[in-house]
């Protein structure tokens, strides 16, 4: 087993948004679900990915691991928050860079 960091531009479910929502309904309205092998909560997000990596990338420079997005992606992902339905929305905050660990 290894870890993965996936780079989001947008806002990771979080366990409010699992006690409140199934991932089905989350799903029908633009989030994204991870496969990781341990996780209480299902990892995912609404958004853009921008990024991964793992504990095998071995040496790389910060930047090409975290990069900045791009005004396109960031008026994507709001685009995408904000068309959710507002029992959802109420409950996302404003979009930002996340760091969303997975285990493969």
């Amino acid at each position: 087993m290894y870890a993965i960091c996936h780079i989001i531009y947008g806002h990771p479910h979080t366990q409010e948004l699992a006690d409140l929502f199934g991932p089905e309904e989350l799903e029908e309205h633009g989030f994204e679900f991870l496969y990781s092998v341990d996780s209480d909560l299902v990892p995912g997000f609404i958004g853009v990915k921008l990024s991964e990596f793992d504990e095998a990338s071995g040496s790389s420079r910060v930047s090409e691991i975290f990069p900045d997005a791009t005004e396109e992606q960031k008026s994507e992902a709001n685009k995408k928050i904000e068309a959710l339905p507002e029992a959802i929305r109420k409950h996302v905050g404003s979009a930002d860079n996340y760091l969303i660990w997975t285990i493969d």
